[in-house]
């Protein structure tokens, strides 16, 4: 997972398990596996929640494909042993590097943030219907509008 602090990520997140306290795993957002579980069940719109967490981040990494021995994947591998052993293709986008809890509209959204949330949108082709901004309920940003071009 290059160049993320997943620790900081996970103390940040709170991510923790709510019984046994274990560290949950962190990284970067997969779109190539998004992709999958859209194509299985269906999505048209993503809440993505946590947009908090990668505000210190100067660059954040996206997930884009997957390489197997040396060729690019065009589709999930169908097995295990395969999937164990792809290497992930990233893109790197700008981090905000401002905090954004507190937010509930999504134009005082940081423009790195937005331009991150549509770089979502455009590559899975799914609106992004809310999105959370930091750990309390009322954290929450609904979009004016269905389309993310309407943010910009």
């Amino acid at each position: 997972m290059p160049d993320l602090d997943a620790e900081a990520v996970r103390e940040r997140g709170k991510e923790f398990g709510a019984v046994t306290g274990r560290p949950r795993r962190c990284g970067w957002l997969d779109l190539f596996e998004l992709r999958f579980a859209k194509m299985l069940n269906g999505i048209d719109s993503l809440v993505v929640t946590k947009l908090d967490v990668f505000d210190a981040q100067r660059e954040i990494k996206v997930c884009t494909g997957y390489r197997y021995k040396g060729q690019q994947l065009s589709e999930m591998p169908a097995d295990v042993e395969t999937l164990g052993q792809v290497e992930p293709e990233y893109k790197t986008l700008p981090g905000w590097q401002k905090s954004t809890p507190g937010i509930r509209d999504v134009m005082e959204l940081p423009l790195a943030a937005r331009d991150y949330l549509n770089f979502i949108s455009d590559q899975l082709q799914v609106e992004i219907g809310m999105i959370s901004s930091g750990p309390e309920r009322d954290a929450t940003i609904v979009p004016r509008g269905t389309k993310l071009a309407s943010w910009l």
